[in-house]
């Protein structure tokens, strides 16, 4: 969706002025509900092909998937309409509805989980097609292959612990991705990972449709006829991502893994991948679901317990292991007469460790009168070692019956941009060290990091709207409006531009219109801080 060239091609994509293009496609040049202007084909996926666009009305680039299931459906050309196979109508239309509940969800979520944002859904040619917003990004694959191949482990988080957040955010939401690949990850010009390539259970899972699986990231249970996909298909996916970001080299695929687990650990291939990251890779990449790590929280904690990060923990006992050792000294000879000496204070030990044994045992035996003694304190009763806590989802920590009868814990936040919201980034007392039992530690938790891109919230009922900033920690006021040329109800205009990045210690200021009935004293009002003051204008 760019000027042509003065040929008639496009210098961006495949399309020339002219040129013939696959009949079971919309030709390029056609225009969906006076608005959006269709291209080339980017992608042909097996629920329906991906066009780029252009939103008319908007003057930008976006994607336009189609609902057109390969297999179950033909296009009329005479209309462009898409018609159901004879003996297909029902899993059609059954596949159509997933389709469009898939479309609706994406759409509420908008771009705050760094999907990439759904922006409009409409009905033509008797199907329907998802409008997705065109990201000015390239694709994980492709940024590899400028970087060489491969990335080192911190380079490497910057892009992946983020992503984490995502496909949890996603899952928590209830949705399942089931296609995480490095084509699927695009990084805009800040580096940051936008989420692309969410289908529908069935293009992903073999069964009704031939799937779109991705050799080398789609899990073994994504292959099964009757598989049963969880939040640990995604893991498998992700720690694959990692695989190849770290190595440079794509994992075998799941089908040949089951006849011969060939896949060898991250660090044989690159050495400079820590231990605990290469062991975290291979413990989310196993082969049975009832083995491998469930939720991508479980990866991204095993993944931050690398000694190689900022994680790492001074360790003055492992310094003292690796010090030189002294020089030994040479070992006198043993006479007879220091044999004999051995041998007595052997036997007085044993004696000693008996009569001892014995006195636990029956203590009445040795009581002599006088007071009875008192049982003699317990070191651990005293004093307790602490844990590593860093790299934990504090929620984890809190709900830990064992810490909490051992520590009396505290908790603090801050930004952080290496850790997911949530995990605890500084304990206030040094893990191994010894503190008094139930002493106080204050632990520091990540609020993720301070710079997100504004959520598009325009058109939204004030209560969505609310909560979606409050979600992610973001700062807010409501400014009530009067406007007849407005809808009522609704969001009508944020001071940052959805998609712009914003830092979360500044306020986002947006319009909210309100019936002139509803306003006779309030036009103008702010509403600050939180959702819970949100709510009562409402």
């Amino acid at each position: 969706m760019s000027p042509l060239n003065p040929d008639g091609s496009c210098s961006h994509c495949s399309y020339r002025s002219g040129a013939p293009h696959r009949l079971d496609f919309l030709a390029p040049g056609e225009v969906l509900c006076d608005r959006y202007l269709v291209g080339v084909v980017r992608a042909a996926c097996c629920d329906g092909p991906v066009y780029i666009g252009f939103d008319q009305q908007e003057n930008i680039r976006v994607w336009i998937k189609e609902y057109m299931p390969q297999g179950l459906c033909t296009r009329n050309q005479a209309d462009g309409s898409i018609e159901p196979k004879p003996g297909c109508e029902m899993p059609f239309k059954s596949l159509k509805s997933d389709f469009e509940d898939l479309c609706k969800g994406l759409q509420k979520m908008g771009g705050g989980e760094m999907l990439v944002p759904l922006i409009d859904l409409i009905s033509a040619h008797k199907t329907v097609y998802g409008v997705y917003r065109l990201l000015k990004t390239v694709t994980l694959t492709e940024y590899l292959r400028q970087n060489g191949g491969e990335l080192t482990w911190p380079d490497a988080k910057k892009i992946f612990m983020p992503l984490c957040r995502t496909v949890s955010d996603l899952h928590k939401k209830g949705y399942l991705h089931r296609g995480i690949c490095p084509d699927n990850i695009l990084l805009d010009d800040q580096g940051r990972p936008w989420l692309w390539g969410l289908a529908i259970a069935a293009a992903r899972m073999k069964g009704e449709l031939v799937p779109d699986l991705c050799p080398g990231y789609s899990a073994p249970e994504q292959y099964e006829e009757n598989g049963w996909p969880g939040t640990f298909t995604d893991v498998y996916a992700l720690a694959a991502v990692l695989y190849k970001m770290l190595t440079g080299t794509m994992p075998p695929e799941a089908p040949s893994r089951m006849v011969k687990d060939n896949l060898a650990p991250a660090s044989d291939l690159n050495a400079r991948v820590p231990e605990s990251v290469s062991d975290a890779i291979s413990a989310a990449m196993m082969l049975s679901p009832d083995f491998r790590m469930e939720t991508v929280e479980e990866l991204t904690a095993a993944l931050l317990e690398s000694e190689n990060t900022n994680t790492a923990v001074f360790d003055s006992e492992r310094i003292k292991e690796v010090a030189e050792p002294e020089p030994s000294k040479p070992t006198p000879r043993v006479g007879k007469k220091t044999m004999l000496g051995l041998m007595a204070a052997l036997v007085a030990i044993l004696v000693v460790a008996l009569i001892a044994v014995a006195r636990g045992m029956f203590p009445e035996l040795f009581h002599f009168g006088g007071e009875p003694s008192q049982p003699e304190v317990s070191s651990s009763q005293v004093d307790t070692t602490v844990p590593k806590f860093v790299g934990q989802y504090i929620e984890a920590v809190m709900t830990n019956a064992e810490y909490q009868s051992r520590f009396e814990l505290r908790t603090t936040s801050r930004y952080d941009s290496s850790y997911p919201a949530g995990v605890v980034v500084e304990q206030s007392t040094p893990e191994g060290a010894k503190m008094i039992h139930r002493g106080v530690i204050i632990l520091t938790v990540s609020e993720g990091p301070q710079v997100v891109d504004m959520p598009d919230i325009v058109g939204s009922k004030l209560s969505f709207a609310t909560k979606a900033l409050s979600q992610q920690g973001i700062r807010y006021q409501v400014l009530e409006v009067v406007d007849d040329s407005l809808e009522p109800g609704l969001v009508s205009k944020t001071s940052i531009l959805p998609g712009e990045p914003l830092d979360k210690s500044q306020d986002v200021v947006f319009l909210y219109t309100k019936k002139v009935e509803e306003a006779e004293d309030t036009e103008g009002t702010r509403v600050e801080g939180s959702s819970s003051a949100a709510s009562q204008s409402e």
